[in-house]
C-alpha cells in the first residue's frame, strides 16, 4: 500500500492548532461577561461607583482605576459578586474624573473595560433644592424641597422657611421637615389671602445653615360665601305637628350666627315668614314644629346665616294628617252582680281633636250607642272605669265603650255580661 504525507500547508495548519491549544489550556471556550458602572453619589472629595456583571459572577477579581488628566491616581482591587459599591475617597474638589473597571488575573473571563466620568462639587457644601409651589389657596400652598448631597458634613436639620420679602432664613417662620439626604413637604394653612410670598427650603450641619433658591407665589383672594345647609326629610308627621330641622355642613366665609326652619303654605319659605332659631355654628339640629293645621300641605326650609347672607336647603313637603273620630277599646266586665256591673274602655287616640266625652253604652239589644242608656266618665285619652247600676236580675246585657270628639263618636268592640239571677 502507497502511503500518504501531510503537504507542507496541511503540516503548517495542524501546527498552530496544536500550538495554540497547549498555550489556551485545551482550547477550553471563555465566558463573555459584561461590566456596567454607574454614579451613585458624589461630593467634594469622594464619590460612590456602583458595578454590575452581567451575568452575575460570584467571586470575580475586579479593579477600580481612577484618572485625573488621563493620569493613575488611585487603584481599588475589590472581589465582585454581580453588584458591588467602590467608594473612592481623597478626591479634589470641583475635578473632573474619570474611572475605569475591569476583571483582572481571571483568564477565563473575557470582558470589555467600563468607563464613565464625573465632577466632584465645588466645595464640601450640601446641596439644597426648593420645590416647586403647588396647591396654592387663599391661606397656604405646599412647599418643599430635596437634600441631593449632604458635603462633607451630615444634614442634622432641613426643611423650608417662608416671608413676605425675598430671601427668607431661619429667623423667618420655618417648619423642620427631615435629616440627612432626601425630599421633604409640608402643607401651610395660617398664611393671608392675597398676599405674595418667598420661600426657600434650607439644610443645616453642625456648623451652619444653608439655602435653596428663592421661590415667590400668592395666595389667593378670598371669596365671600355663604353657608352650605341642607334641610332634613320631614318625619313623625301629626294632625298638628312634625319632626325636621337641617345640617349646616359649610360655615362659609365667617362663622353662622343663626340658623333655623322657615315654613308656610307656599313654596320656598325663608326667613321673612315663620321660622324658628335653633342655635349657632355648624352642625346638626333638630327641630318640632307644633300648633300646625290638620291636613294642610307644607312647605318647609332649613336656614343659615352669617355675616355674608343667609342660605337655604332644599324646599321639603309634607301634609298634615286629617283629624278623625277617636280610636277606643271597650274594657271587660270584671264584677257584676243582680243589680251593678264594673265596665269601662281605653281611649287610645284622640284622632288629632279632643276628647269631649267618654263612657261606655249599654243595654239589651245589641249595638248599643249614645241613643241609649251611656255613661259619661270624663274627657281625653287613657284608660277609665264606669261603674253600672239599676240593672235587671238575670238579664243578658250589650256593652260598648264610646269616645267622642269634633268629628264624632267612635265605639268599641262589643262585651256581653249577665247579671245574677
Amino acid at each position: 500500500m502507497q502511503k500518504k504525507f501531510l503537504s507542507p500547508l496541511q503540516l503548517l495548519f495542524v501546527c498552530l492548532f496544536a500550538f495554540c491549544c497547549i498555550g489556551l489550556e485545551g482550547c477550553k471556550k471563555t465566558d463573555d461577561v459584561q461590566i456596567a458602572c454607574t454614579l451613585t453619589s458624589v461630593k467634594a472629595n469622594a464619590a460612590v461607583i456602583n458595578s454590575t456583571l452581567n451575568p452575575a459572577k460570584q467571586g470575580v477579581a475586579v479593579q477600580l482605576s481612577v484618572f485625573l488628566n488621563d493620569s493613575l491616581v488611585n487603584k481599588i482591587n475589590r472581589t465582585h459578586n454581580g453588584n458591588t459599591n467602590f467608594d473612592i475617597p481623597g478626591l479634589k474638589a470641583n475635578t473632573d474624573y474619570k474611572v475605569e473597571i475591569k476583571i483582572i488575573n481571571d483568564p477565563n473571563l473575557v470582558a470589555e473595560p467600563c468607563a464613565t466620568t464625573f465632577k466632584t462639587l465645588e466645595s464640601n457644601t450640601p446641596l439644597i433644592t426648593t420645590s416647586p409651589i403647588a396647591n396654592i389657596t387663599p391661606a397656604g400652598a405646599d412647599l418643599g424641597g430635596n437634600v441631593t448631597f449632604e458635603g462633607l458634613s451630615p444634614v442634622l436639620e432641613s426643611g423650608v422657611c417662608w416671608a413676605t420679602t425675598v430671601n427668607p432664613n431661619i429667623a423667618n417662620p420655618r417648619i423642620a421637615l427631615g435629616t440627612g439626604v432626601g425630599s421633604f413637604s409640608t402643607t401651610l394653612t395660617t398664611l393671608n389671602p392675597s398676599t405674595i410670598y418667598h420661600v426657600r427650603a434650607y439644610a443645616s450641619t453642625a456648623s451652619a445653615y444653608f439655602y435653596g433658591a428663592d421661590l415667590q407665589f400668592t395666595t389667593l383672594a378670598v371669596i365671600p360665601t355663604a353657608p352650605t345647609v341642607v334641610t332634613t326629610v320631614p318625619s313623625a308627621i301629626t294632625q298638628t305637628g312634625v319632626s325636621t330641622g337641617g345640617n349646616v355642613t359649610v360655615a362659609g366665609t365667617t362663622a353662622v350666627t343663626s340658623r333655623g326652619i322657615c315654613w308656610g303654605v307656599t313654596v320656598n319659605p325663608d326667613i321673612t315668614g315663620t321660622k324658628t332659631t335653633n342655635g349657632t355654628g355648624t352642625g346638626i339640629y333638630t327641630v318640632n314644629l307644633p300648633s300646625l293645621s290638620p291636613a294642610t300641605t307644607y312647605h318647609i326650609r332649613a336656614y343659615a346665616t352669617n355675616s355674608i347672607g343667609t342660605s337655604y336647603g332644599a324646599d321639603e313637603v309634607f301634609t298634615t294628617l286629617p283629624i278623625v273620630a277617636p280610636s277606643v277599646t271597650t274594657a271587660d266586665i270584671t264584677i257584676f252582680t243582680q243589680t251593678t256591673a264594673t265596665a269601662g274602655g281605653n281611649v287610645t287616640s284622640n284622632g288629632g281633636a279632643s276628647v269631649s266625652a267618654l263612657g261606655v253604652c249599654y243595654g239589651t239589644n245589641p249595638s248599643p250607642d249614645l241613643t241609649g242608656p251611656f255613661t259619661n266618665d270624663g274627657s281625653g285619652t287613657g284608660n277609665y272605669t264606669s261603674p253600672l247600676t239599676g240593672l235587671n236580675p238575670g238579664t243578658l246585657y250589650y256593652v260598648r265603650a264610646y269616645a267622642t270628639n269634633t268629628v264624632g263618636t267612635s265605639y268599641g268592640a262589643e262585651k256581653t255580661f249577665t247579671t245574677a239571677p
